[in-house]
């Protein structure tokens, strides 16, 4: 059948699952929103080359034909239009008309536009069977679909399809009648009798609200309301044109839907095709949307209609009505209906305008406007800005109303606008008197005469006890000199363009508050009647406390600041490294948070897998470094994303080395939209590739937010100093803005802080040196706190500093150099040692946020107007843990060193062909155990030795793991528990034993321990032990090399992990093993895995290879001390735990 049912189009989920198969993977995953009772929904589908993340949704399908949906559109595949080319879009339109004229889709009950095709036969004269090209192009969803291959513009302009599905049904003169001047097609031969007789019953009338939308002479709409009396037997499209002065319904132009209404019936706009004027002949007309009256006009004869196009989103020019009525799937009789009545239009002013959102006066007009029309019953009072009814209420009523309530007293802040353009924020106490209307207090105090001049913004936060903040302020007035309604819709986005219309200056701190624009000074108060007394108000006080605390809150920074419970010292960081680094809520959620805020949509992430273009070897990036380079004291870890964005990345500066990227990984951007409009707001695509997926999300969503964060006035910024963590400006900063009480460094370890020192201005160093000691990705655990300072000059007589505690932490934990505390904090931190106590003072921050985080407001508010010297943090460094090894390599090796490692001993192991047994000692959770469960060996058993519980649970639970997904030509597994620098007898003649990265963990007595343990004892034929290269670290860590015989602590931060009691350079190694391999008759051969042998500093990871000589029998000695923990047997096939 020719475009018919034969060739359906495919649904997003189905084209994924016919272009991946098993490959695409969904996995739903639950959203918990605390301001509702349920949970949303979000999905991950991962495709081979990337995964894609979709919005939020209240059901989990619709989630996952996001997800679909995602995949499709960055696969640049139109759902449905899958490899279609635009002649073959052609073709299919024309096939397509072809089949909705067969005598098949007429006797069919299974889509709409048969009811229409159905209904179209009843008609008389001409127009019987005629349907109009609007109707075809509105619902048919692969006639509309094929039309955005050929003009993906037709989404916002209807009749390029229409003229589409009309140069297509002009192919089929044989079967299909165009009527040009009808804009309709009919059937050239006519439909069996049988079929158009079995039309003829008919059914029942209805009467059906809906909205006029008239375009007037002076360029403005009228909406009234109109019925819709659709008659047994009638077309109701014809019903409607007759409604717009048109012929019948071939003349109409439908809108897609936008909306629906309570009970779930779509609205659409139904308005007349446009004609072109006379002068303007040509095509472009119905191409391009007109952006200004002058442009519309000089195409079109019917006006543009900005309330309908508005409300649909296309282009509707002429007289519209809105309306939500069609055909039953099954009848073209039952017509499916639902009212759309003024109120429900004007209860959606979005729809009218979405701008009310952000200009309440908007909405304001619109009501009044509204009311207009109820002329007999309502009284519209323009000079007061207020509504009231006509006839007077029952004078029962009102007698009921005199009965009086209690005074109350309710504290408010007054934001006034001050004449040097800055505001100026001040407590104010509301005095709600007894039988007085609220709103005419509050205008009072804003100078006006009564509640009717106020205009009230949305709510926009809750106070701690749950009761709604709204800022009040006067109506704005329009200046002489602009009359015109342009200025109640644009917001003003600087001083000069909002002083041209309004007499009242922009209020930024209100405007800022609620998200609205706010002119004129303003009061922000918790307050209103309960739902059931008009006596009661419900309220609770908003202090100056309270105001800065949410005006803080609304950022990003301050999200984060809150999260953490320290609003002076933590910051919004710049990095995501590690979710086990990260303090506080994850930035992806931190995002959803703000969108939530700011009413804007779910953020949706794109994840895409895709190379870097690689470096050279790692270690031929870097030249051969000299022994004079290695003198840096910073001791800093590289940036672990060395492949970001230099605009997004702090760390790195010109003067340091640059850094291999990676040579493959994950990417991803982010897509925020407007909630009501659903326009783009943000468009994040980051650069930088990332190991795994989930930080290149969350590095996305914190790039964000940092977006978002600078279009928020930044209280803790310093005005004279970059926000920055590179080495140079954290010492420029350390040397420039923070003043140092008394000696530092301490030379002793826990000594006290003297808070009360007299001769503090003179032991004052205002140029210390900086010498950072703690690493980069570090964890640091401090106590601090913070106080306001006022110089004791200021004070005269008693010669004393008067103090106020802000803010205080007992223990605190942040990762170094990420962004996550203040700079001036992290620049004194760093260069601390354990136990170490520190004072300093810095420059004052915003006054906004010290007030925030005070215990006490006014007394604080008081130090802040005298002579302040600034904040004075009293810091005492309570632990350090560097970063961890996997971390520090991972930096510059991919894949991993770890892997590498394994990568390496496996290859060895396949080429002993003849071995049967191997032992890991210090084999932890198994990843070298898991290696050799996936690749084919000679092997028949292989045993993990650890000393760590918990490393051998992980390593049983992953075998037990591998062995339930498939068979391994092992025959017996198994896993103890013990030291190996003990013998167990069992073990006795091994063919191979591993001892991978583990040596540094013990002392050095205790590694040469062990090598005469396994060489004397478990004599195996191959031993391998690999150990990190010292030399490597001043790479790693960019540190100096210390005296092998010191292990003090400072010396030890600079191994790659803090875990590790020594680190021996390549020339101890080779001396550590040569020594064991000629004492116990073994060869050794010296390799290593990260960089090269061949040039300093060598390998990263030094590994030698014994191999035993000869095999000399020694009396066997029976020796157990190892437990089993675990083991598997092929010959039983069971598993003892």
């Amino acid at each position: 059948m020719a475009g018919g049912e034969k060739k359906q189009s495919l649904s997003p989920k189905e084209i994924i699952h016919h272009k991946f198969g098993v490959k695409a993977s969904y996995r739903i995953e639950k959203v918990h929103v605390s301001s509702r009772s349920n949970c949303l929904y979000r999905c991950h589908l991962q495709l081979p080359d990337f995964s894609v993340v979709s919005n939020v949704f209240k059901r989990k399908k619709d989630a996952e034909l996001s997800a679909a949906e995602l995949a499709l559109e960055k696969l640049g595949i139109h759902p449905q239009d899958d490899d279609i080319t635009v002649e073959q879009a052609w073709d299919d339109i024309v096939e397509r008309i072809k089949y909705i004229f067969s005598d098949e889709f007429l006797s069919s009950d299974h889509h709409p536009l048969g009811s229409h095709l159905r209904a179209t036969l009843l008609r008389d004269g001409e127009r019987h069977g005629s349907v109009p090209l609007s109707i075809i192009a509105a619902f048919d969803a692969k006639i509309n679909s094929r039309c955005k291959v050929i003009n993906p513009s037709v989404d916002q302009n209807p009749i390029l399809a229409m003229s589409y599905v009309m140069k297509a049904a002009a192919k089929l003169s044989d079967y299909i009648v165009v009527s040009p001047h009808l804009a309709a097609l009919r059937r050239k031969n006519p439909y069996p009798p049988a079929i158009v007789e079995a039309l003829a019953k008919r059914g029942e009338s209805i009467k059906v609200e809906a909205v006029y939308i008239q375009c007037a002479t002076n360029g403005k709409e009228v909406v009234d309301p109109v019925t819709l009396d659709i008659s047994s037997g009638r077309y109701y499209l014809d019903i409607i044109a007759e409604k717009l002065g048109l012929k019948d319904g071939s003349q109409l132009i439908i809108s897609r839907t936008f909306d629906k209404t309570a009970a779930g019936y779509e609205c659409r706009v139904y308005s007349a095709i446009p004609k072109l004027n006379p002068s303007d002949k040509s095509s472009k007309a119905y191409g391009k949307r007109p952006v200004d009256e002058e442009e519309q006009s000089s195409h079109f004869k019917n006006p543009w209609n900005a309330k309908a196009s508005s409300a649909c989103g296309q282009d509707i020019h002429g007289d519209a009505i809105v309306a939500a009525l069609g055909y039953s799937w099954r009848s073209h009789h039952l017509v499916e209906h639902d009212d759309v009545t003024l109120k429900s239009f004007y209860s959606r002013c979005k729809v009218i305008n979405p701008s009310v959102d952000q200009n309440p006066i908007l909405a304001m007009s619109y009501v009044m406007k509204a009311a207009a029309k109820l002329s007999d019953y309502i009284v519209v009072s323009p000079h007061l800005a207020a509504l009231r009814r006509k006839n007077p209420y029952p004078p029962a009523i009102v007698e009921a109303l005199a009965k009086r309530g209690e005074s109350i007293k309710v504290e408010a802040v007054y934001i006034q606008c001050a004449t040097n353009g800055k505001e100026v924020v001040d407590p104010v106490t509301l005095d709600i008197s007894s039988g007085r209307y609220y709103l005419d207090i509050i205008a009072e105090k804003l100078g006006l005469k009564d509640g009717s001049q106020l205009i009230i913004s949305r709510t926009f936060d809750k106070t701690a006890a749950g009761y709604e903040c709204r800022v009040y302020s006067a109506i704005p007035k329009l200046n002489p000199s602009d009359k015109s309604s342009k200025a109640y819709g644009k917001r003003p986005v600087d001083e000069e363009e909002q002083s041209s219309h309004f007499k009242n200056p922009w209020n930024a701190k209100a405007s800022s508050a609620c998200g609205q624009d706010i002119h004129g000074d303003a009061i922000v108060a918790a307050l209103g009647y309960s739902w059931r007394s008009h006596h009661l108000v419900e309220h609770d006080d908003v202090t100056l406390k309270s105001f800065y605390r949410i005006c803080c809150g609304m950022s990003p920074n301050g999200i984060y600041k809150f999260s953490r419970q320290a609003l002076i010292a933590a910051t919004l960081p710049f990095s995501f490294t590690t979710k086990s680094n990260w303090r506080g809520p994850l930035p992806r959620e931190m995002l959803s948070i703000f969108c939530r805020q700011q009413q804007l949509a779910e953020p949706v992430f794109t994840i895409s897998t895709s190379p870097v273009k690689p470096l050279s070897e790692t270690l031929r990036s870097f030249k051969k470094l000299k022994d004079s380079e290695s003198n840096d004291g910073n001791n800093q870890c590289v940036n672990e994303y060395a492949g970001s964005d230099d605009s997004f990345n702090h760390y790195n500066s010109k003067d340091e080395e640059e850094l291999p990227v990676l040579e493959s990984g994950y990417r991803c951007g982010v897509k925020i939209l407007s909630k009501s409009l659903q326009d783009l707001v943000l468009d994040c695509s980051p650069g930088s590739f990332y190991e795994k997926e989930s930080h290149a999300i969350q590095n996305a969503a914190l790039k964000a937010l940092t977006w978002f964060g600078s279009l928020f006035d930044d209280l803790d910024a310093d005005p004279e100093q970059p926000r920055c963590y590179t080495k140079g400006q954290m010492n420029w900063m350390f040397t420039r803005n923070v003043m140092i009480k008394g000696k530092f460094p301490s030379s002793k370890r826990y000594e006290e802080p003297e808070f009360e020192s007299k001769t503090k201005t003179m032991d004052m160093d205002r140029k210390p040196k900086r010498v950072q000691t703690i690493p980069n990705g570090s964890l640091v655990l401090i106590s601090y706190s913070v106080s306001v300072e006022v110089e004791a000059d200021f004070w005269g007589r008693t010669g004393k500093c008067l103090r106020e505690l802000i803010e205080s932490n007992e223990e605190i934990e942040f990762e170094v150099g990420v962004g996550s505390m203040n700079p001036h904090l992290e620049s004194v931190v760093t260069q601390m040692s354990v136990g170490q106590y520190a004072c300093f003072i810095t420059n004052m921050p915003a006054e906004g946020l010290v007030l925030a985080d005070a215990s006490d407001t006014a007394r604080t508010r008081s130090l802040l107007s005298k002579l302040a010297a600034g904040l004075e943090y009293n810091v005492h460094l309570l632990g350090v843990k560097g970063p961890t090894e996997k971390r520090v390599e991972s930096v510059f090796f991919k894949p991993p060193l770890s892997k590498q490692r394994v990568e390496y001993a496996v290859k060895l192991i396949k080429e002993s062909s003849a071995a049967s047994t191997l032992v890991d000692f210090g084999c932890g959770s198994g990843s070298l155990l898991e290696s050799l469960l996936e690749v084919p060996t000679s092997l028949q058993t292989i045993v993990g030795v650890d000393i760590s519980e918990k490393a051998l649970a992980r390593a049983a639970k992953m075998v037990d793991s591998k062995l339930n997904k498939g068979a391994c030509n092992l025959k017996t597994i198994r896993l103890y528990d013990g030291s190996i620098l003990e013998f167990d007898s069992r073990l006795h003649g091994i063919d191979i034993a591993t001892c991978l990265e583990v040596i540094e963990h013990m002392e050095e007595d205790e590694a040469f321990q062990f090598g005469k343990t396994v060489l004397t004892l478990f004599r195996p034929k191959l031993l391998i032990v690999s150990t990190p290269n010292y030399e490597y670290n001043k790479i790693l860590h960019k540190s100096s090399l210390y005296h092998s015989k010191d292990k003090s602590m400072s010396q030890r931060s600079k191994f790659r992990s803090h875990e590790h009691k020594f680190e021996w350079t390549r020339a101890q190694f080779n001396h550590w093993a040569s020594k064991l391999a000629k004492s116990h008759n073994y060869s050794v051969e010296f390799s290593g895995v990260g960089g090269s042998g061949k040039v300093d500093p060598g390998f990263a990871s030094q590994i030698a290879v014994f191999k035993r000589k000869s095999f000399t029998e020694v009396k066997k000695v029976s020796m157990q001390p190892y437990k089993v923990v675990w083991e598997w047997t092929r010959a039983q096939g069971d598993k003892k735990n």
